[in-house]
């Protein structure tokens, strides 16, 4: 999406260069954020949204009870208790699928000896293209 345009109308290609070489002019430091990458994976991030919506429903149940007498039969209390009345351990409950072939279930063990398998087998293989070779004579 393109930038709004600061004046009435677009600038040239001259005016937009002429801008950034007076911006860098002045010395000023140029600061460029860019928003955090999401390195969680899709399980942890659904875990972690639904944790977020059990919090938020405890506050909502706080916010509830601590209504006065006189907002008991509003439409504040009765969307209040419409989100405490949400059943979210099912969503808890909920394991998502890992993918790629991960989704059955081998016990560590077996997983830890394929690996150590592999890495023995990858370590002689490097070890017998790295060893010198003698030099004919």
């Amino acid at each position: 999406m393109p930038r709004k345009s600061i004046g009435e109308k677009a600038m040239t290609d001259a005016e937009r260069q002429a801008r950034y070489r007076a911006a860098r002019a002045v010395g000023a430091p140029v600061i460029r954020t860019r928003r955090p990458a999401d390195h969680r994976s899709r399980a942890r991030r659904w875990h972690d949204a639904v944790a977020e919506l059990m919090a938020l429903q405890a506050q909502y149940a706080a916010w509830l009870d601590a209504l006065p007498a006189n907002l008991q039969d509003s439409t504040v209390a009765d969307a209040l208790q419409r989100i405490c009345d949400l059943d979210l351990d099912e969503l808890q409950a909920i394991e998502p699928p890992r993918g790629f072939g991960r989704d059955n279930s081998l016990s560590y063990n077996n997983v830890a000896c394929s690996l150590t398998h592999v890495n023995f087998r990858m370590n002689c293989y490097t070890e017998i293209r790295l060893r010198p070779t003698k030099p004919a004579a």
